[in-house]
């Protein structure tokens, strides 16, 4: 659900995230991956190629990266915000 709140935002406010210091913080030396839904998968590649095209970012975004910026987007989300993603992940899953 993070990934679809951070994906309804404008890029430079994705890319304001992965700048940001408690961004950074929550990685770690070692990249830990642990599967995604398909569907998934091609929103983050989508993201990423937003910022990418933008030249906000200083680099090309690992997909670790955004999922953490969307984990601290979503921390600050609205309930509605989280209803409405909720709903459109649903759809993404069964393929509407």
């Amino acid at each position: 659900m993070a990934v679809r709140i951070a994906d309804a935002l404008d890029t430079e406010s994705i890319v304001d995230e992965l700048n940001r210091p408690r961004t950074h913080n929550l990685s770690g030396p070692v990249i830990h991956f642990v599967g995604t839904p398909i569907c998934f998968r091609d929103l983050v590649a989508r993201i990423i190629e937003r910022v990418v095209e933008t030249d906000f970012y200083w680099k090309n975004p690992r997909p670790g990266e955004i999922y953490l910026a969307a984990l601290t987007i979503m921390a600050q989300a609205e309930d509605a915000e989280v209803t409405r993603a909720y709903r459109r992940m649903q759809k993404d899953i069964e393929g509407k």
